[in-house]
Formats: structure tokens, sequence, C-alpha cells
């Protein structure tokens, strides 16, 4: 039996202390696997956590009115508005998902995509042999299409990033369906290779669609991974996690880039 949390809309720092915070506690307690679906409550910038804030345009993000700040997995830059994003906790052995990390992203998306078809949304595997690769460095998300990234006929819709420990993987994948309202470019201080296909626009979805979208996709995980998975909530030792890296991590300059931080969960 699997975990599933529906989650609202939080802010940047909020989503990533408590996707941490399932991660570290399942390492320490294991307590079945977790798929969390979430929101942004505003725009916000998530950076790898191998990359450096000083790539980050200050100035411009306080324009836009865009946060910015760390996750806890790799990958490049990937700007946060309508976008639908979710993590996954589970042990790297002992389930139906394959050993390598290229293979297990292909079979996560693969899983998506069936979701996605149940909303006369068709998509596609993004094939090795015609990858935009990043020189130097990671490429901000949605502007650049890497290996086993899933792509529609209007552009990139679902990309992600993974960190393993202990034998424990945290996923965490970002479905976009509409395009960004700022061009990522522009809230960077470095210059990208900006060459991906522009999304122009995405699928005409309603309110209600959009709503029923994160039951829909966990169903068609559950059935990759051939599992059951039951509606559930956050555990009082996750949410201590989380409170901790809010206030002693993702409040601090070294991860985040953002106005109003008072490291406390709502």
């Amino acid at each position: 039996m699997w975990r599933l949390i529906l989650d609202s809309a939080r802010s940047g720092q909020e989503n990533m202390a408590l996707d941490e915070a399932l991660w570290l506690s399942y390492k320490e307690e294991p307590a079945g696997p977790v798929l969390r679906f979430y929101q942004w409550s505003s725009s916000t910038l998530t950076l790898g956590r191998l990359q450096k804030l000083e790539d980050v345009n200050e100035e411009a993000c306080r324009q836009y009115g865009v946060s910015a700040l760390r996750r806890p997995t790799g990958g490049g830059e990937v700007l946060h508005e309508r976008d639908l994003t979710f993590s996954l906790v589970l042990p790297v052995e002992g389930n139906a998902l394959p050993k390598g990390i290229l293979a297990s992203y292909r079979f996560l998306h693969q899983a998506l995509a069936a979701g996605l078809r149940n909303f006369g949304l068709e998509t596609r595997i993004f094939e090795p042999e015609t990858a935009r690769r990043a020189k130097g460095g990671p490429e901000p998300c949605f502007t650049s299409w890497s290996r086993h990234d899933l792509v529609a006929e209007f552009g990139k819709v679902l990309g992600g990033a993974q960190r393993r420990g202990g034998g424990v993987l945290l996923h965490q994948g970002t479905l976009q369906l509409w395009p960004a309202r700022i061009p990522v470019q522009e809230l960077l201080s470095r210059k990208i290779d900006d060459a991906a296909p522009r999304v122009q626009r995405g699928p005409d979805l309603s309110e209600e669609e959009f709503k029923a979208l994160p039951r829909v996709l966990a169903g068609s995980v559950a059935d990759a991974f051939k599992v059951r998975m039951s509606l559930g909530e956050f555990r009082a030792v996750e949410l201590q996690r989380a409170e901790s890296l809010l206030r002693g991590k993702y409040t601090q300059r070294e991860w985040c880039l953002c106005e109003g931080s008072e490291g406390v969960l709502k």
C-alpha cells in the first residue's frame, strides 16, 4: 500500500522542505512509498541542488515577483507557475522500478503518459538520438529537451530530477501544460542555450479536468508499479523534519532568495 498525498498550493520553501523531509524520514523510518502532488502559491524559480544562486538575476526576480531557491534534487532551472508538481519517495530496490537511473525516468514518464491519455493528451518519450545536451552544465529544464523527457506536439510537458541515498529515491517531476508568463532567461544572470522549440499553447483542459489530474496520474503510477494507493496525510515526524528544514535550510541565503521568509509551515 502506497500513501498518496494531494497537497495544497504552498510556497517554494515549504514545498522543498516537505519533499526533502519525506525522503529523509523514509531513510530513518520506512513507512511505505509516498507519492505527493502539489502546486505553488506564487511564481518560483527552482535550481538543482548543485547550482549556484549567483546565476539568478536577483533584481529581475524582484521585479517579476519571483522567489528563487535550490531543490534537494539535481537538474536545471524550472520556473513554476501554473504547473502540477509531484514527488515520489520509495526504495531503490524491491519494486518494479528499473535499476538504471535513465531507465527509471523512462518508466515513470511512460506511466504518467498513460494517465495524460485519459485527457486526450498524446505525448511521447524524447529519444536520446535527438536529445539536446546542455554544454557546461544543466540548462533550464523547459528550454532544453533531455533524454526521456515527455513531449507533446506543443512542446515539452514533463521533466524530472532525482536524489538517491541510503537505498531510497527522491524523484521530483514537473508537469507544465501551458507556457510560462516569464522567459526563464530573463531571471538568470548567465546566458543559456535556449534552442528547444517554444511552447505556444497547451491543451484545452477545464478547471475540473485539471483538478482531476493528480488522482488520474496517481492511478497510472499505481498500475505501472502494480500497487494500491491510499489517500493519506503527512506523518508528525515528517512535518517536524520539514519545519526544521524550513527554518534551518530553506530560509537561508545559501539556499533561497525569497521575500518574507518566516520558516513556519502553514
